[in-house]
């Protein structure tokens, strides 16, 4: 899809969101969005040419995922929308190093129980999710304080 910044049109993936989670993106209170490792979004954000290469040769590993530079968020019936820059991305897993780093980076905290249940895992075992640094562009939301 397409989504239009200072008079220009730009490539954006569309991902559903709830309202209040795009609030606290506009509030400054929320700077990073997770997306589950499901085949829906796997689909969406991985090259298969590269996942296919890695499973071939898994010690020349390539960064699968597909670069994202913006999200175009709105709900199922779309009564909102929220376009944002993609600063950063990626594929985390829910361990120590990973959760660390999206409190540290983001102030993220949703994953801070979690992480407990998968200490004794192997890395294959722990579940991958999608990450991004979210900036808000344009929205049509208005707040009330």
């Amino acid at each position: 899809m397409k989504i239009k910044h200072n008079n220009k049109e730009y490539d954006a993936v569309s991902f559903i969101m709830k309202k209040e989670n795009a609030i606290a993106i506009l509030k400054g209170e929320k700077n990073v969005e997770i997306r589950n490792f499901s085949d829906f979004y796997c689909n969406m954000l991985l090259d298969k040419e590269i996942v296919n290469k890695n499973l071939k040769n898994k010690d020349d590993y390539e960064c699968p995922m597909k670069e994202v530079n913006f999200i175009h968020f709105h709900d199922y019936n779309n009564s909102f929308y929220l376009d944002c820059a993609v600063g950063g991305q990626g594929i985390g897993r829910l361990d120590k190093e990973t959760v660390k780093m999206l409190n540290e980076d983001y102030n993220f905290h949703d994953f801070d129980e979690d992480v407990e249940k998968y200490d004794n895992f192997s890395e294959e075992d722990i579940p991958p999710f999608f990450y991004f640094e979210v900036k808000a562009l344009n929205t049509n939301i208005i707040i009330n304080n």
